[in-house]
């Protein structure tokens, strides 16, 4: 199954995508919020394994994408980035973990090693699967 990465900023996706190879070789990338929901509705859409969102982004935030995700696919593993301290703890009970950029590979690929193995995902991993709150990337 794909891994999604939804990011504004192109050389966080080049990035991304490059590290997660070993756990999929199916990766999209989307520059936009607009850009993931208009693939989430499209006939080719696939659900993922696993969608990495950033949170500011133009138009359609992480959050409000992260809502519209959930209100058609309640189970699908969600990671937040952001390159800003102190996320708001709504997005933690719909989201599998949270990071912050920049971004280190070894924390990255540890936190999406343990979000794919994770069975109580979405809602519970991080809380339970995980001592933190939030990893550093």
């Amino acid at each position: 199954m794909p891994i999604h990465i939804v990011d504004d900023e192109a050389l966080i996706t080049e990035f991304l995508s490059k590290a997660l190879r070993q756990h999929s070789n199916q990766i999209s990338c989307f520059q936009s919020g607009i850009d993931y929901l208009s693939h989430l509705h499209s006939d080719d859409y696939v659900e993922p394994r696993l969608i990495i969102t950033d949170v500011r982004m133009p138009g359609i935030d992480g959050f409000e994408l992260i809502k519209r995700i959930r209100a058609s696919q309640s189970n699908v593993k969600i990671i937040v980035m952001s390159g800003y301290h102190n996320l708001p703890e709504s997005p933690q009970e719909t989201t599998c973990h949270t990071f912050e950029k920049p971004l280190n590979v070894k924390n990255l690929l540890a936190i999406v090693s343990q979000t794919l193995s994770c069975d109580r995902c979405p809602l519970v991993c991080e809380k339970q699967c995980n001592s933190a709150s939030a990893i550093q990337g």
